[in-house]
């Protein structure tokens, strides 16, 4: 299997045209195995609403010193190269790469859109619930480096679902 950037971000707020990264984790991953990892606070230049800082746990004294997005940028785009982005509920995470002016033309792989294929009529399809119903380890929600990590586990997990669908059948998938 060909290498993959599993990616997570977390933001200020949600909408990607008004807020900022404040953290980004990314792993280059294959086959299995961790090959390299990235991840750094990143400055929004605002005080953080305390909901998000209840939220991630992340203060706005440890993003007073931390680099703005746009000095860390170059090294993100390189890490990422041109490998398939693989993350739970990718989109968002794209969507705010690209507000902050990096052109993402990657394949994305979203284990939200994998898990309503090969897991149905899930009730929810939150990350951390799915985790917790299939026995699955889970690490502290919303750091990005450890939703990178159980996404790993949980794309490892989907993945052995997909490798029992028959030949036959996958070939019609």
């Amino acid at each position: 299997m060909n290498p993959f950037i599993f990616l997570d971000i977390e933001t200020n707020g949600i909408d990607p045209s008004v807020h900022q990264i404040i953290e980004i984790a990314c792993v280059k991953w294959q086959d299995g195995k961790n090959l390299e990892t990235f991840e750094s606070l990143t400055n929004p230049h605002a005080l953080l609403p305390y909901e998000i800082t209840l939220l991630t746990g992340i203060s706005d004294a440890e993003l007073k010193t931390a680099p703005l997005f746009s000095e860390i940028k170059p090294r993100v785009l390189d890490f990422i190269g041109d490998l398939p982005i693989v993350g739970h509920n990718i989109s968002f995470d794209i969507s705010f790469l690209r507000s902050h002016h990096c052109e993402i033309k990657n394949p994305e792989i979203d284990t939200v859109a994998l898990a309503r294929i090969l897991l149905l009529k899930e009730p929810s399809y939150a990350l951390e619930v799915l985790m917790k119903k299939y026995g699955l380890p889970t690490k502290p929600s919303h750091r990005a480096m450890a939703d990178v990590e159980t996404t790993i586990s949980f794309f490892e997990f989907l993945m052995g679902k997909i490798n029992k669908i028959p030949s036959p059948v996958l070939e019609q998938m």
